[in-house]
Parts: C-alpha cells; sequence; structure tokens
C-alpha cells in the first residue's frame, strides 16, 4: 500500500552524504546497520530496496512498472500533496 511521506534531512558522513531511516521502518522490513541495499531510480525519485530482501521476479516488475508508469506515479503523487492542502 502506499504510505506518507516521510521528510528526512541529508546528512554529511565524512566525504559522503547520508540519509537516516527510522528505526520503525528498518524494523519493518528487517534491516540493521550493514545491510545492503539498492538505490532505484524512477520518475517519482529514489527507492531503497534490500538487496535480495525481495523476490527477483517482483523487483524485475517493480523497475518495469516505474519506467513505463513512472509519469502517472508523479501525478499522483502530486495529488496526494495537494490534496494535503486542502
Amino acid at each position: 500500500s502506499y504510505n506518507k511521506f516521510m521528510p528526512r534531512t541529508l546528512i554529511t558522513v565524512g566525504k559522503s552524504t547520508a540519509v537516516t531511516i527510522p528505526s520503525d521502518l528498518l524494523e519493518r522490513y528487517g534491516l540493521q546497520p550493514g545491510d545492503r541495499v539498492e538505490l532505484v531510480t524512477t520518475d517519482l525519485g529514489i527507492t531503497i530496496v534490500p538487496v535480495g530482501g525481495l523476490d527477483p521476479a517482483f523487483e524485475n516488475a517493480l523497475r518495469v512498472v516505474s519506467r513505463s508508469r513512472g509519469a502517472l506515479f508523479q501525478r499522483l503523487a502530486d495529488f496526494d500533496r495537494s490534496e494535503g492542502k486542502g
């Protein structure tokens, strides 16, 4: 299901930039410090996906849908954000 936006602030860690993930999300997805994730780019932005955390067929389907329907997802996200201002 679609979840609310969770604003985060980018932080500097050495010569890199990082984003923190709330502990409830780490627990929900079974992630721990040191686990590997992939950053998947879509028309909406960046999606964080646990490496090996999803069924490969589902991961591939997610990539295909993100590429082919990215503009639709963006319009839905824009609509969702505008509804909150109403």
